[in-house]
């Protein structure tokens, strides 16, 4: 009979044959978490300044006009006939040989205005102010007492209109005394000028 079968052998030296191909690439993973964010960069270049766009009227009465009679009760608005500045545009508007300046609604104005004036009988008190929407505002009168000759006065006031959806209507008046808006030595009898500031 066949006896018992012998124990394995040891294993032989590994073959000489050339290594198989790579296997295929595996999933992408998830992606990882975001980095802090790194340093601010320079700052850039200044934009070219914009252009301006400032309205503004400069409007005058370049002929003398005589006896002109207001009171505080029934101001007399004086008649202007010449634009020497006309930048406007739709915020200010005016008709020569007018009284009335119209002024858009939504903006701040800043009006300066002058008078070269006498009473028709001297000597007497002398009261000029603006007037908006019929209204004398308060803070724009000029008022000079016992004057006997010509004189020449300014003032400064600012017209707010931000809040109001119309326009307004502003006129220079005479408020007190009978007067003489005069032209004398190249003066110019009464200017307004009119800036939107806002």
């Amino acid at each position: 009979s066949t006896g018992p079968q012998g124990d394995t052998g040891p294993q032989g030296p590994t073959g000489a044959g050339s290594p198989g191909s790579t296997g295929p690439q595996g999933d992408t993973g998830p992606q990882g978490s975001t980095g802090p964010q790194g340093d601010t960069g320079p700052q850039g270049n200044t934009g070219p300044t914009g252009a301006i766009n400032t309205s503004n009227m400069l409007i005058a009465r370049s002929t003398g006009i005589t006896g002109v009679t207001g009171t505080s009760i029934s101001p007399v608005a004086i008649p202007l006939d010449t634009v020497l500045v006309d930048n406007g545009g739709a915020d200010i508007t005016f008709g020569p040989q007018a009284t009335d300046i119209t002024l858009t609604g939504g903006h701040i104005y800043l009006v300066t205005y002058s008078v070269f004036v006498r009473p028709t009988t001297p000597p007497e008190n002398i009261s000029v102010a603006l007037r908006l929407d019929n209204i004398v505002q308060s803070g724009s009168m000029m008022t000079f007492e016992n004057v006997n000759d010509f004189l020449t006065g300014s003032q400064t006031y600012i017209v707010d209109l931000s809040a109001a959806g119309t326009s307004g209507i502003l006129q220079v008046v005479n408020t007190q005394g009978t007067n003489d808006y005069a032209i004398l030595n190249e003066s110019l009898a009464v200017t307004v000028n009119i800036v939107r500031i806002s």
